[in-house]
Order: C-alpha cells, then structure tokens, then sequence
C-alpha cells in the first residue's frame, strides 16, 4: 500500500531563508510530519542563519536538529563546493529508521549544479543504493523560480521577516550577494 503524505515522515533541510522556510508550509499543508534539520558548516552568514531557523521552527512548532561540521566548505565565489550532496548524506546518515523524505528548498533559476534535476537524479541513485527506495528526495521548488517561492509564501501568510538569505555575513545583509539580490523588491 501506498502511504499518502499525510504518512510520511520528512527529513527537511532548513537553511533559514526563505525557500526553505516557504517549503515547511507546503508540507504542513499536505499533513506530513516534519522534523527540521540545520547544518553548522562554518558558513559566513551562521549566526543570523542560527537565529532565523530558531524563530522558524517555534513558529511552525516543528522539532529541530542541529548539526555542526567543524569545518568550512569550501566556497569558490558563492557557490560552497558539493554543499548540497554533504548536506544529503550527513542527513541521510543520521535520520531516523522511518523518515521517507529528504526535502530541500531547491529552486529554478540557479546555475549550481547541486541545484539541477541531474544532481538530484544522481543522489536519489545512491540513497536508493542504501535504502533500496525506502528514502527519497523531494524537491517539489525545482521547477519554481524565486518568484514563484514568493508568490507562495505571500498566499500563506509566511512570515519571511523571521527569514535570513545573505550568503557573505551575519545580521546586517550585504545586498550584493545572490541571495540579497533574490530577495531585493520581494519582502
């Protein structure tokens, strides 16, 4: 049988921005069991990333899992160096036996290619090597550009303020980086 998303249990990668906080939505809305996860990889912007997810899973009251690397990813101008494969297979490694979903935020309009239906392809290719099928990545944003995320945040009354999408500091956004460029005219 089948298990209807009101089943399932999601494993959903909370960054603190606004794709990903859009995405708790989308699932609260279909009825699935969210617990949130947030990954300390010594990112630029950490500290108000820490803050954002804080305020985030309160106002969704979802549970919360934080994970530290101990170190920085590599960053070649904004892109982190394989960010999003780590961030699966941390996940992956350290979920619970019952969670059928690993969601992220991902988005059209990004030119990463840990952002392109082919990475997802090939990560789900090796979680199915793992979990013989029983863990799947979900990515309903792929098609969606940061308007459509917007657009949808804004219909459900999504409290973007709690947000923080600046990829070069903390606290104060720097309003030149891609993210601040997204967000520019939205909020």
């Amino acid at each position: 049988m089948t298990k209807t998303l009101l089943d399932k249990k999601i494993a959903l990668l909370l960054s603190g921005g606004v794709d990903s906080t859009t995405l708790i939505q989308y699932y609260k809305d279909q009825g699935a069991n969210i617990s949130a996860y947030f990954i300390n990889y010594n990112q630029d912007s950490i500290e108000s990333e820490n803050i954002s997810v804080e305020k985030i899973v309160k106002y969704f009251n979802i549970p919360l899992r934080k994970i530290s690397l101990g170190y920085k990813i590599k960053k070649n101008n904004f892109e982190y160096t394989m960010r999003n494969s780590l961030f699966i297979n941390i996940v992956a490694s350290t979920i619970e036996e019952d969670v059928d979903i690993i969601a992220m935020g991902i988005h059209n309009g990004t030119d990463y290619y840990d952002c392109s239906k082919k990475f997802i392809s090939t990560m789900q290719d090796i979680l199915d090597g793992y979990f013989k099928g029983k863990v799947n990545i979900d990515v309903p944003f792929i098609d969606w550009y940061k308007n459509d995320i917007f657009r949808y945040a804004r219909t459900k009354d999504i409290p973007i303020e709690m947000t923080y999408s600046c990829e070069k500091q903390s606290f104060t956004p720097c309003g030149n980086c891609p993210s601040c460029i997204d967000r520019k005219g939205r909020v």
